[in-house]
């Protein structure tokens, strides 16, 4: 599971999946990837997901940009966002056999954006402002 910022319509339903995940906390298993803000907060965000829910996958990540790890054979590396939450993250993916992928999560525009999307072959964004609005 990635989570890549603290906003509720981001990370509202990560508790809930972990415990389906853990098979109700029976069973320590998966994976938590999430940006620092969901796991520690920060001084504009408190912590998102419980102490408790970070400790049931088998594997957390604090993912800052730069981190990059592997789920099986995919390779995921956390890259920078420009949000309120200043801990938020976009992700790119890299596989073998299909090239890579990115996704964009809520982001202002920044100088150095692009560079994170060169050879994607496919880019997820979130587009939810429309009419001139930023």
């Amino acid at each position: 599971m990635l989570v890549s910022h603290s906003h509720p319509d981001h990370y509202t339903d990560a508790e809930v999946l972990i415990e389906g995940m853990t098979k109700g906390t029976l069973e320590k298993r998966g994976m938590l990837a999430a940006a620092s803000s969901i796991l520690n907060g920060n001084p504009t965000c408190e912590a998102s997901i419980s102490k408790h829910h970070q400790k049931m996958p088998n594997q957390t990540i604090n993912s800052t940009p730069g981190t990059i790890f592997q789920v099986s054979s995919l390779k995921v590396e956390a890259v920078k966002a420009q949000h309120t939450d200043p801990d938020a993250l976009r992700y790119r993916f890299s596989t073998a056999d299909y090239g890579d992928f990115a996704y964009a999560s809520d982001t202002e525009y920044f100088e150095e954006i692009g560079k994170n999307y060169t050879d994607s072959r496919l880019l997820i964004l979130c587009v939810i402002r429309l009419d001139g609005k930023p």
